[in-house]
C-alpha cells in the first residue's frame, strides 16, 4: 500500500514538475552545446625564408659617338641573397651581397652589400604597387671598382658612404591563355630618390672646366622608368619562357654654373630608353638558366654625348634556389 501510495503521489507532482510550478530554480541544463571557439589575437604571419645563390657572367660594348665601337667591358659575379616573406606576401626583406672579378686580374672584389624592404598595400591579379626601400651598407672602392660607372649620375649614386633609396613602383599586368600557350602583357612606373650617409658637395660647371667645391649640395636626384613588356610560355613545355621589355629611362640632377660671379643652378636631365630580351629555362626544381640582352639608345639626346657609351650589354646567369 505504501509503495502504491507514493507511486500516486509522484504522479501527481508530475504536471507540476513539468510546468515548473512551485518548483525553485530549475536544474542546470546537461545537454551538450556547441561551443564557439575562440579567436586567437592577431599574430603576424610566419616568415617564408628563402635563399639564392648566382653565378652571372655579363659583357658591356661600348660605341664612340660616330657608332664606331670602342671597348669590351665582361665581368664575372657572384651574387647571394637571403630573405623572408611576410603577411602573405605583401612584405619582402632580403639581403644582398657577393663578389666582382674583373678580366686581367686575379683580384676578386666584394659586391657592395645591400638590404632591402619591399612593401606591397595593393596586391590583385591584375593591379599591384610596390613601395620599396633599398640601403646601400658603406664599403671602400678601390680604382678597378670605379671604371664600372658609365656616367656622373652612377657614380654620385654609388657614394662610398651609406645611400638609402626610396621609391614606388606601380603596374598593371593582364594574362592571357592561348591554344598554344599562355601570354602576360604589363606596364608600369617607377619613380625613386637617393639619400646620403656622407654630404655630397656642389660641382660647378665654368669655362675651364667643372670645379669642386666644399659646400654641400642639398637637392635630390630623382629619377624615373617607364616600361612596357610581354611574356610567353609556350604550351608544349613550361620550362621555357620569354619576355620581351621597352622602357625609357629619366635621370634628374642638379647642375650648377658660373657666369659673370654668378652662381646658377638647374636641373639637368640624362634620357635614355632600350629593349631587354630574356629567354630561360628552368632545368630543375630548383635550378634555372637565363639570358638576358639589352640594346641601349638615346634617341634624340645622342648629340649630347661625350664620350663612348654603352650600346649593347648580354647577361648569362644560372640562379639556384637554396
Amino acid at each position: 500500500m505504501r509503495l502504491c501510495h507514493m507511486s500516486l503521489a509522484g504522479a501527481a507532482m508530475l504536471p507540476y514538475s513539468l510546468s515548473g510550478a512551485g518548483q525553485g530554480p530549475s536544474p542546470p541544463d546537461l545537454s551538450p552545446q556547441k561551443v564557439s571557439p575562440k579567436e586567437p589575437p592577431f599574430l603576424p604571419a610566419m616568415p617564408d625564408f628563402y635563399g639564392s645563390l648566382e653565378l652571372r657572367h655579363s659583357t658591356s660594348y661600348y660605341y664612340q659617338q660616330k657608332g664606331l665601337p670602342e671597348r669590351e667591358a665582361p665581368d664575372l659575379r657572384l651574387h647571394i641573397q637571403a630573405g623572408a616573406i611576410l603577411y602573405g606576401g605583401h612584405v619582402d626583406a632580403f639581403i644582398t651581397t657577393g663578389a666582382i672579378r674583373y678580366p686581367l686580374s686575379q683580384r676578386v672584389f666584394q659586391k657592395r652589400p645591400e638590404a632591402a624592404f619591399d612593401i606591397y598595400p595593393v596586391k590583385s591579379r591584375y593591379v599591384k604597387i610596390r613601395q620599396y626601400h633599398r640601403l646601400k651598407l658603406p664599403f671602400e672602392k678601390r680604382d678597378e671598382y670605379l671604371r664600372t660607372y658609365d656616367s656622373a649620375w652612377e657614380e654620385r649614386a654609388d657614394a662610398d658612404g651609406s645611400v638609402y633609396t626610396i621609391g614606388i613602383n606601380p603596374w598593371a599586368e593582364w594574362p592571357e591563355s592561348f591554344s598554344f600557350g599562355q601570354a602576360i602583357f604589363k606596364g608600369g612606373i617607377d619613380i625613386y630618390t637617393y639619400m646620403y650617409s656622407k654630404p655630397v658637395y656642389k660641382e660647378i660647371q665654368t669655362s675651364d672646366g667643372p670645379v669642386l667645391t666644399d659646400e654641400e649640395d642639398h637637392k635630390p636626384m630623382i629619377g624615373s622608368r617607364q616600361y612596357l613588356s610581354a611574356s610567353y610560355l609556350p604550351s608544349a613545355t613550361r620550362r621555357l619562357k620569354f619576355r620581351t621589355t621597352l622602357y625609357f629611362h629619366s635621370h634628374y640632377y642638379p647642375v650648377y654654373r658660373q657666369k659673370n660671379d654668378r652662381l646658377t643652378d638647374n636641373y639637368s636631365v640624362r634620357r635614355f630608353s632600350g629593349y631587354r630580351i630574356r629567354a630561360s629555362i628552368s632545368l630543375t626544381r630548383r635550378m634555372t638558366l637565363i639570358n638576358d640582352f639589352y640594346h641601349y639608345h638615346s634617341g634624340f639626346f645622342s648629340a649630347k654625348r661625350s664620350g663612348p657609351e654603352k650600346r649593347f650589354k648580354n647577361i648569362l646567369r644560372i640562379t639556384t634556389l637554396l
